[in-house]
């Protein structure tokens, strides 16, 4: 084996309603992927659409100098963008004392590839998974986040067939537990985000892999691993394979018609009809 190339690097941020609270970018030598979350009771301190999508912006701009630039490791580089993004957001939204469930955060995946190595770092739920040159596949992801959330939907799944409550009744009613879950962000007995704590960082996922044994990476938000996680339709290995032979846009359009012929949420429960789906794909190969 000589040299690892990347034979294709492909990326997809779609939103699931009318404002995008993910952000997705790739290349050959870094890229991110976020899924940010408003404050829980909607209100809004920044000049855009949400503070999520403030957010998200606001670190993808700083990513894109800082990987550009910086040698240090994913780990110090995001905790120096909390300082940053943090800055920016308080001249943004010119106040003080706000309540932390109106703070925005995201889950993020970072990568970059240098040197012989791919490293990533994960912060939340984003999933990773990684192929080796064996075919073999790995995920790796935080799921602390993840078992909130089943909690809820479980509640709000109960409420629908035991109450007999509509979707939107019984998401009402979940309000005060997904309150009660937001409060454990960045908390020892919660899950780890990313927000305006630099000490959550020392929690999240990160490693660096020779690039030789790894034959296919793929990021995913929430969103568009509920193809697998919430409606099954392909497993992890046949999800990659499909990505790999049709392409990220064609499984995309496949998640919206599953999620479109369950708009009430009944057959698979959720918190929405559809959700930010963002991923990210890369392939290597060895000339």
């Amino acid at each position: 084996m000589t040299d690892i190339l990347i034979s294709k690097v492909a990326y997809i941020s779609e939103p699931g309603n009318e404002i995008n609270e993910d952000i997705a970018y790739a290349n050959r030598k870094h890229g991110w992927i976020m899924d940010g979350a408003t404050g829980l009771r909607e209100a809004n301190f920044t000049s855009d659409k949400t503070d999520a999508r403030w957010f998200v912006t606001a670190w993808g701009g700083y990513l894109k100098e800082a990987l550009e630039k910086s040698h240090d490791s994913l780990k110090y580089i995001v905790k120096n963008g909390i300082g940053s993004v943090k800055e920016l957001y308080l001249y943004e939204v010119n106040r003080e004392n706000i309540d932390k469930l109106d703070l925005p955060s995201a889950s993020a995946g970072i990568y970059r590839i240098e040197e012989g190595t791919f490293e990533y770092l994960l912060i939340g739920d984003i999933c990773l998974v990684i192929e080796d040159i064996e075919g073999n596949v790995r995920v790796i992801k935080d799921t602390k986040l993840e078992a909130l959330d089943n909690i809820a939907i479980n509640e709000l799944n109960r409420m629908m067939v035991s109450e007999g409550l509509s979707f939107n009744e019984a998401r009402q009613d979940i309000q005060d537990l997904l309150i009660k879950n937001r409060l454990l962000k960045n908390t020892d007995k919660g899950y780890w985000t990313l927000e305006f704590e630099s000490s959550a960082v020392d929690y999240c996922i990160c490693d660096k892999l020779p690039l030789q044994s790894i034959s296919k990476a793929l990021f995913m938000t929430d969103g568009f691993l509920a193809i697998h996680s919430n409606y099954n339709y392909l497993s992890i290995k046949d999800l990659v394979s499909f990505v790999d032979k049709e392409g990220l846009e064609k499984l995309y359009r496949i998640l919206r018609d599953i999620e479109d012929e369950d708009k009430e949420c009944h057959k698979y429960p959720r918190f929405k009809k559809s959700d930010d789906a963002s991923a990210i794909y890369i392939k290597y190969i060895d000339e």
